[in-house]
């Protein structure tokens, strides 16, 4: 294995050498494409080369990523992983995976990855080099829809959506201000969403379906159809303030879309999501995690650094210093502003805990009474403060971003 070297791609020798790997074992990506994808900076690959030939790759893509309502981090996304076949199962992608940690610091705050069945090699492989469940995203099918009509809803091509961003853009702020779990939108955000590097391997038809009252938008919903295949998506669905009438109109015209071209619906949501309760009035079924599971799975690269950004300042904690520790990592949570502290906590924990606190995944104070999180310096009244600091955020998911 020594003749083998790990660095960060560098040029389009090094795009061109990818993909020829990358069309041996995922969906034909044209040069064109990938070069365009590759030019950005929020893209990147950590690869794997034997006598200058490109034997293995993890490109990333580095989003703005929202954790909680006043936080938005880097996280960089990992896709179309693959090793040549020959040099499998000898550890090629975990050294690649220790390059992106050393080239991703100061670029990216957290690496993340969309990945599903929980008993298979390739969830092992990520959860060997430390990535750990963060939120799980159970799949809904609705196989056979009730005899219900989805009124006042129009179904149109997406490129209705993309004349109408702003009224998109408001009513999914209006929606999911509250949560995290999801790239930031902007406009332009849907356009680049749907000719992404997961649409490119995965050809798609899309429609974009919207509930209007008086001249305005009160939901929208975006739909997605591979060619040949029997299953409608729903990528994105969104509504006025949340509100749950204009969302049973939106599911109930899929639900009858689907019926007229023989498909069954699918989406992925976490299960106390914001239309779940719509969802299963209109027939959809969960899926078990041992049957088939997605969640998203998160390495922190450099835990102070995420910290500075993520604590919420807090009067009560100006002079205490608040440090994590776990059997792998020290992390300085709050430095006091005196010089000499007034208190100095501890919050002990395991290494998945300590990375479900960093990305407010975590409700501390029922942590704590679990033993999931013990504590040297503190009581009670300090671990709400702390709680306060580094909120729990209810997250969501929508499927147009996975990638």
């Amino acid at each position: 294995m020594d003749e083998l070297q790990y660095r960060e791609m560098q040029d389009e020798d090094d795009v061109a050498g990818y993909l020829k790997l990358h069309d041996t074992h995922w969906p034909h990506v044209s040069l064109e494409f990938w070069r365009e994808w590759t030019k950005t900076e929020e893209v990147t690959i950590s690869l794997a080369l034997k006598n200058n030939e490109v034997v293995g790759g993890i490109p990333f893509h580095i989003r703005e990523f929202r954790i909680r309502p006043d936080v938005t981090i880097k996280a960089a996304f990992e896709f179309s992983v693959l090793v040549r076949e020959d040099l499998r199962d000898r550890g090629v992608g975990s050294k690649m995976m220790d390059t992106a940690k050393d080239f991703l610091k100061g670029r990216a705050d957290a690496m993340m990855v969309y990945r599903g069945g929980e008993l298979t090699p390739g969830y092992n492989f990520y959860a060997k080099n430390k990535h750990y469940d963060i939120t799980y995203l159970r799949p809904r099918v609705l196989r056979k829809a009730r005899d219900a009509k989805g009124n006042n809803v129009e179904i149109t091509d997406i490129t209705e959506l993309y004349g109408r961003e702003d009224d998109v853009l408001r009513v999914f702020k209006s929606a999911f201000e509250g949560f995290g779990g999801y790239p930031e939108r902007y406009p332009g955000y849907w356009k680049r969403a749907l000719n992404s590097l997961i649409y490119q391997e995965i050809p798609q038809e899309f429609k974009f379906l919207y509930v209007e009252e008086g001249g305005v938008l009160r939901g929208y919903a975006i739909i997605g159809k591979r060619s040949r295949s029997n299953v409608i998506s729903i990528l994105e669905l969104a509504t006025l303030n949340g509100e749950k009438k204009p969302a049973t109109q939106l599911v109930n015209c899929i639900a009858e879309f689907a019926v007229r071209n023989n498909c069954e619906v699918r989406i992925h949501s976490p299960d106390f999501s914001l239309y779940s309760d719509v969802l299963r009035e209109a027939g959809f079924i969960g899926i078990p995690r041992s049957r088939s599971s997605m969640m998203i799975m998160a390495y922190i690269i450099d835990p102070n650094s995420l910290a500075k950004k993520v604590w919420r300042e807090n009067e009560n904690l100006r002079n205490v210093k608040v440090s994590a520790w776990s059997p792998s990592r020290r992390v300085i949570l709050h430095e006091s502003e005196a010089s000499t502290p007034s208190k100095e906590i501890t919050l002990e924990m395991k290494d998945d805990i300590l990375t479900r606190l960093l990305l407010s995944r975590l409700d501390l104070v029922s942590a704590v009474k679990q033993e999931m999180v013990t504590v040297v310096g503190g009581d009670m009244n300090d671990i709400r403060d702390i709680a306060y600091s580094l909120p729990y955020t209810p997250w969501e998911h929508h499927d147009i971003d996975y990638i």
